[in-house]
């Protein structure tokens, strides 16, 4: 909490009521699930509520947006920890990888414009982002619409007992 508020100039109390709406998610996860977006709201009512009693009129809505920005980008980091190490480690790792993937690429668009004369450089590191995002939201579109044709799904084991079926040892008329 500590960085991301230093980050985005966050005052402590800022910080504070940031740091209580995340910590509130774990638990939360934990032991009531399914009542994470509740939860979540409360936050978000909180975070909103330090510039609103605090009178910011001039920088009351860049703290809320960061706030709101933290309680959902570091909620969504703090989310798996009930569900064990490995899941945890999982997403950390995801982003981690994106993190990385972003900065190389990111570096060869530079290296690119600047040794083979292509044309790219700087300004364009911005253009390679956006497509990279684009690319990435697409195959993820594609994964999921994979995933809700009926035709694709894992077979389920349907155990419910059916009103029609008839034991074998009874004869029907």
């Amino acid at each position: 909490m500590a960085e991301f508020g230093g980050l985005l100039r966050l005052g402590p109390m800022d910080r504070s009521v940031l740091g209580a709406a995340v910590v509130g998610l774990v638990p939360t996860a934990w032991l009531a699930p399914g009542e994470e977006l509740r939860v979540a709201a409360a936050g978000a009512l909180a975070i909103a509520g330090v510039p609103l009693l605090a009178g910011d009129a001039e920088h009351g809505l860049r703290r809320l947006g960061a706030g709101l920005l933290g309680l959902v980008w570091l909620g969504a980091l703090a989310g798996p920890a009930p569900s064990g190490v490995l899941a945890l480690s999982a997403n950390v790792s995801a982003f981690n990888l994106g993190n990385g993937l972003g900065a190389w690429l990111g570096g060869t668009t530079i290296d690119l414009g600047l040794d083979l004369g292509l044309g790219l450089g700087v300004r364009d590191v911005t253009l390679t982002a956006a497509l990279a995002t684009t690319t990435a939201l697409l195959l993820s579109l594609a994964v999921w619409a994979r995933t809700r044709r009926p035709d694709t799904r894992l077979p389920t084991l349907d155990t419910t007992p059916s009103t029609t079926d008839t034991p074998v040892h009874q004869k029907t008329p």
